[in-house]
């Protein structure tokens, strides 16, 4: 119920406008991605002496993914029916935590990759 009133400290409280609803959700949730938990995934990469030759490289990451903004154009109900619309700015992490050649198992230092995305979502439920 906090955080459907505006969190905590009352810093994410909702703007209804003729347009929509907008709110700061940054700290409200966040997502969190396994990759290669179970067996590694694959990427190609260019080798790390620079000298253009592609290679397969296996890698285990984690990644984070926090909503920042959301904006919500329209939401509608009915008897057996609802309906709804999300944009939301987001920021998020990948942070690579094993990694090595898939030919020879040499390591592999890879960086954590930084991004800011828009997610666009729509919502349909029927009841009934």
């Amino acid at each position: 119920m906090t955080a459907a009133d505006g969190g905590l400290l009352g810093l994410q409280q909702g703007v209804a406008t003729h347009f929509g609803r907008i709110q700061f959700v940054l700290g409200r949730e966040i997502g969190v991605s396994f990759y290669g938990l179970f067996s590694p995934q694959q990427l190609i990469a260019v080798d790390s002496d620079f000298t253009e030759r592609l290679r397969l490289v296996d890698f285990k990451s984690v990644s984070f993914d926090l909503p920042v903004l959301e904006y919500r154009p329209f939401r509608a109900f009915s008897s057996n029916q609802s309906s709804e619309l999300l944009l939301q700015l987001f920021a998020g992490a990948d942070v690579p935590y094993s990694a090595s050649y898939a030919a020879t198992g040499t390591a592999v230092d890879l960086d954590t990759v930084w991004s800011i995305g828009l997610r666009l979502m729509f919502d349909w439920r029927y009841y009934w």
